[in-house]
């Protein structure tokens, strides 16, 4: 996108570069999530929405040649369909898993395994900035969230983030 396809009220300095001040703002977000959030052991990404973000990571997985797959349990409709059926674990059938930490229909808590085995990317959607945000930081080492509450209403940023 140039700065001629934006409209002129978004930015009516038209010496100012529209892109490296949005950069700054992005840059003093991470830098704000992290303290409130106490995030300083993650890489914090912005991503449209949590779907994207997964989606994102599964592709890139799947491109370094690893096997993604959805642990078994309640997931939201979306992500269940980027899968035919769950993998079972058991069977060491994959490389990194990708987990929802509380059920989005039911409510169910699902248990995070230790950063020490498999990779799991955990939907933290429901989670984040909770009563089990602490268990999160603590046992994820890669989760995607939206830090704002009710964000199905609220189109703004979405955060991956990297252990």
């Amino acid at each position: 996108m140039d700065s001629a396809s934006i409209a002129p009220t978004l930015h009516p300095d038209a010496t100012a570069n529209l892109f490296r001040h949005t950069k700054q703002l992005r840059d003093e977000l991470r830098v704000r999530l992290a303290e409130i959030y106490h995030l300083q052991a993650f890489s914090i990404h912005l991503v449209p929405s949590v779907r994207y973000g997964l989606l994102a990571l599964k592709q890139w997985l799947e491109l370094t040649g690893r096997r993604v797959g959805l642990r078994a349990g309640s997931h939201y409709a979306p992500i269940a369909q980027l899968f035919r059926e769950p993998i079972s674990w058991k069977h060491h059938a994959c490389d990194a898993w990708i987990a929802t930490h509380v059920a989005p229909y039911v409510g169910t808590v699902s248990r995070l395994y230790p950063s020490g085995s498999l990779l799991e990317i955990v939907d933290a959607s429901h989670s984040f900035a909770t009563n089990l945000h602490a268990v999160l930081l603590e046992t994820a080492n890669v989760f995607v969230a939206c830090y704002v509450p009710l964000y199905s209403d609220f189109r703004g940023a979405v955060c991956l983030s990297i252990k």
